[in-house]
């Protein structure tokens, strides 16, 4: 176990992956897939 199992532990870390993920979506809907 390294570092990485730190950071999926950490709760703050999943707000920003949730963050990113979500910036995602909007991207893909904005782009309309092409």
């Amino acid at each position: 176990k390294g570092p990485a199992a730190v950071l999926f532990n950490n709760p703050e870390q999943q707000r920003t992956k949730r963050f990113i993920a979500t910036l995602k979506q909007e991207a893909e809907k904005e782009g309309g897939g092409g």
